[in-house]
């Protein structure tokens, strides 16, 4: 089944007074608005001493897991742990150059290194490569937020994130955010250029929030759909995130049925590799496009002239030698989405 959820959510579990929301109060909530679980960035710290946030000093990691980790409600959505990081290219006392990453915990405990600086909202890291692979190493699943946001707007200022070999490194890229949608189509092509590179293959694909308040049009949310084998379960959740078992989504469209699964897994084959899947759009939504891209180049398009729903079946009848990751980007009339790698391996 398909579970649907926030990445890159921040959360309010130490603003005050009415500012304030409990880990247990968000996931009741998240459930009720049709989430079953959520990636929590943290609190998102400003310069109102009614909203404090987690500074992430060595102590601090612990109560925020446990924050994160201590709903049992089963009627109420998961949360699990994903600090907002910023990624730092200089030294901290240099010029501001960063990109943003959450990094998803699970219950891992990661060491802080010497890299990792108090900031208002979220830790910052500096040399970052080592503490990436240390926290591959414990499973950690790492987030790339909202790139061409971070390169092109001034605050942030990141180098030019194709030219970087640690982000190639990053488990997922996150496809929009609810405060710039239309961003979309730049960070889609960032993203395509990342699939081409032979290190990326596994980088599955997300939609972010970066923001607190819930919307009154839930189409409106960005959100990631996981495929669990089980009920919406904790367990079953981090399997399926750690796995790419995923698609991202932005407005009132779904995947009913897909095959292959979007994956890690890589599939052997001797020719012709094969892709069917089922998608539908719904409030009043209507599809536009499918297209299929591998190695991120366009193999397939379709018009899809406005229908409600449409069931493919594609044959690569001329795939590469070696490695083809495959992903499937389908358009309506108000959204957008894009699934995670199928990969498959030709001899």
């Amino acid at each position: 089944m398909w579970v649907k959820g926030y990445n890159h959510f921040h959360t309010q579990f130490r603003y005050s007074g009415e500012f304030e929301i409990s880990p247990e109060d968000l996931a009741r909530k998240l459930k009720c608005n049709g989430f079953d679980f959520c990636f929590c960035a943290g609190d998102h710290g400003d310069d109102d001493e009614r909203k404090k946030s987690w500074g992430f000093a060595p102590e601090e990691y612990a109560e925020y897991i446990n924050f994160c980790n201590g709903v049992k409600n089963p009627d109420a959505a998961v949360l699990l742990a994903a600090p907002e990081t910023h990624l730092r290219f200089n030294p901290p006392e240099e010029k501001r150059s960063e990109h943003h990453a959450c990094l998803c915990f699970g219950d891992y405990l990661p060491p802080v290194p010497s890299e990792i600086f108090r900031e208002p909202s979220s830790m910052a890291i500096y040399r970052m490569e080592h503490v990436i692979d240390e926290f591959h190493k414990n499973d950690a699943v790492m987030v790339l937020n909202h790139p061409y946001l971070s390169t092109y707007i001034p605050v942030f200022n990141g180098p030019d994130p194709l030219m970087q070999e640690v982000l190639y490194k990053m488990d997922y890229f996150e496809m929009f955010t609810t405060d710039h949608p239309d961003k979309f189509d730049k960070d889609f092509a960032i993203y395509l250029e990342f699939m081409k590179h032979p290190d990326s293959f596994a980088m599955g694909c997300s939609g972010g929030v970066d923001r607190i308040d819930f919307p009154e049009d839930l189409g409106k949310v960005p959100a990631t759909y996981l495929f669990t084998n089980e009920n919406s379960c904790r367990e079953s959740i981090w399997e399926a995130w750690r796995a790419r078992k995923s698609y991202a989504v932005f407005g009132n469209l779904k995947i009913d049925e897909i095959s292959p699964m979007p994956s890690m897994s890589i599939i052997k084959a001797s020719s012709s590799p094969r892709i069917s899947l089922t998608a539908s759009a719904f409030n009043n939504d209507k599809l536009k496009s499918l297209e299929i891209y591998r190695n991120g180049l366009l193999m397939h398009y379709i018009d899809m002239k406005d229908k409600g729903s449409a069931a493919i079946e594609w044959h690569d009848c001329e795939p590469s030698n070696g490695r083809n990751s495959y992903i499937v980007h389908i358009s309506s009339t108000t959204g957008e989405l894009v699934t995670s790698p199928i990969h498959y391996e030709v001899r």
